[in-house]
This record gives structure tokens, C-alpha cells and sequence, in this order.
């Protein structure tokens, strides 16, 4: 899945903006999931990693000289996962195509209290799409949502569906990368 990738934008400075990702592109295989955006030109590129089977959940990143995998161990996972549970979803009813495929929305109260639209889909054949995302109640593939990430709100919105089969190195993390463990994040 290939998604267009907004960023909200206001506070930040010009030159950060140029280094944000306009896209990222999602694979799934075998009920995992890897999502890579690329910034700074191709410069940098951050992955997130997600294996519901291993109980595994990397982000990595790749840029300035370095390569660091920060993961999420399977219990602070379990203690993470159960706290983003808690956010109420309430299943509206409305539709609209995105990329050429029907979806359902959902308007999701965060634990901070802001809000996310998404529409997701189960029109497509994905296992597990959302896991270790945190938006485990919609059992679709999101078409379009919010995240945020170190404090930046980012919108993505599918524009592309390809049917490809992905490589299996995107699911693991390099043995060049330098492997922390989420309670060194803050490091």
C-alpha cells in the first residue's frame, strides 16, 4: 500500500519540512507488517516493524551516520497495547472510496483526548493490519489516518494498492543496526 503522507505543519521550520516524508509505502506478508518512509531527500529512512506472531514491534532508523532499531519488548508491548485498547472508536457509518476500494469510517478518542478520523477497509485479505499500531479495534486495513510521531501529526492516505510480493528483509532488522530496547529510547 502505497499512502501520501501530510504533515501538520504550522509549527515547524522550512528546513525540517523539506526532510519529512510525502510518502509511505506499507507491506504485508504472513500477518506481519513493515512500513518504511523515507525523508531529507532519501537520505534518511524510518521502518516500523510489526510481527503479531514474534510479538515483536521495531521502529528504525537510518540517517546522519547512523542506524538504531529501538524495540519494544514483548511485555511493555502487552502494557502499551492494553493502554491504547482503552480508546473509544465509535463506528460511524459513513462511507467513502479511497484508491478505488469502499470504506468505513471511525472517529477515535485518544487517551489525550484528540480525536482521529479513519477509514479503514476489509475488503482487502490482510492479517492483522493494525497491530502494534495501537488501533487495534478497527480490524481493516486503514485507508486514511492520523498519527503522531515525536510530537507531529501526520496524515496518510492511501493512493495506491500493489500487488507485489514483498522482499523478507524488510521484515528484520539489518545486523548493522545498533538494537536498543524501548526503555533506552529516552537515551
Amino acid at each position: 500500500m502505497i499512502y501520501d503522507v501530510e504533515i501538520d505543519s504550522e509549527d515547524i521550520p522550512a528546513l525540517m519540512q523539506v526532510m519529512m516524508p510525502s510518502e509511505a509505502t506499507t507491506w504485508f506478508s504472513e500477518g506481519r507488517s513493515c512500513m518504511v518512509m523515507e525523508g531529507a531527500g532519501g537520505m534518511m529512512e524510518m521502518r516500523m516493524i510489526s510481527d503479531p506472531q514474534k510479538k515483536i514491534f521495531a521502529n528504525l532508523f537510518s540517517g546522519m551516520g547512523q542506524k538504531m532499531a529501538i524495540l519494544s519488548n514483548p511485555d511493555s508491548l502487552k502494557a502499551k497495547m492494553s493502554k491504547k485498547m482503552d480508546k473509544v472508536v465509535d463506528f460511524t457509518g459513513n462511507t467513502k472510496v479511497i484508491a478505488g476500494i469502499k470504506c468505513e469510517e471511525a472517529v477515535i478518542t485518544g487517551d489525550s483526548g484528540a480525536v482521529f478520523k479513519v477509514y479503514y477497509t476489509d475488503e482487502l485479505d490482510i492479517e492483522t493490519p493494525n497491530w502494534g499500531i495501537g488501533f487495534g479495534k478497527i480490524e481493516g486495513l486503514m485507508m486514511e489516518y492520523d498519527i503522531e510521531m515525536r510530537g507531529l501529526r501526520l496524515k496518510l492516505k492511501a493512493k495506491e494498492i500493489v500487488a507485489a510480493k514483498p522482499d523478507p528483509e524488510l521484515f528484520t532488522i539489518p545486523a548493522d543496526y545498533e538494537i536498543k530496547d524501548q526503555s533506552q529510547k529516552k537515551q
